[in-house]
């Protein structure tokens, strides 16, 4: 049996995350069970390349993980009501996430900020246009009481596609706790390897004096 998964890649550092954790949790081989997209158009396929795709992924049902989007109505959502820089903010997994490909998580997912001089992760906070779209993640839009979503699902035309509005990398903290239940997302929760978490305590430093 082998999973394979498509990666369209413009060395952006958003889809090189999840190729990253794609090699780490699978080998490819054989037809395709998954698409992974720089965004949802990427300017190096033409309109009747990605036409192509899109056909093959509603035919076979496969779905599309689109990297890094501005958010807008042919995504399912609204016109962006935040756009900059999200570092320091928790965002949060919604109850659809927390059933589905995050079900490993609790709820909050802190985003990095090591540096006050540097923005670590930017993106789009959009509330969704209607019920084709289903937030996963979501963060406070700042001055307002709503939740806009940085990652959820969009249903049209026989297709579901997976919209980020935030781009990170492989080295980010909250890349690497939501790269797996990404890649569950678009294989369905199908896997050729085990993901493991381990914590292990040296034992010089049992009841040793802590700073």
């Amino acid at each position: 049996m082998a999973l394979n998964v498509l990666v369209v890649s413009d060395g952006s550092p958003t889809v090189e995350a999840i190729a990253s954790r794609l090699a780490a949790e699978m080998g490819t081989h054989g037809f395709f069970d998954g698409i992974v997209l720089p965004s949802a158009a990427p300017a190096q396929l033409s309109a009747a390349e990605l036409q192509l795709l899109h056909d093959y992924e509603a035919t076979f049902k496969v779905r599309e993980i689109a990297g890094y989007n501005w958010a807008n109505p042919t995504l399912g959502l609204n016109y962006p009501a935040y756009s900059g820089g999200l570092d320091g903010m928790t965002a949060t997994v919604t109850a659809s996430g927390l059933a589905g490909p995050f079900s490993y998580l609790n709820g909050p997912v802190p985003l990095d900020d090591l540096s006050s001089t540097v923005t670590e992760s930017y993106g789009y906070l959009a509330t969704p246009l209607d019920s084709t779209f289903t937030p996963l993640l979501t963060a406070p839009v700042p001055g307002t009481s709503d939740a806009g979503s940085l990652i959820g699902v969009y249903s049209t035309g026989g297709r579901e596609q997976l919209v980020m509005t935030f781009g990170f990398n492989a080295n980010q903290q909250h890349a690497k706790v939501l790269t797996h239940g990404l890649i569950s997302w678009l294989t369905r929760g199908i896997s050729l390897s085990y993901s493991r978490n381990y914590f292990s305590a040296h034992i010089d430093d049992v009841l040793l004096p802590d700073g």
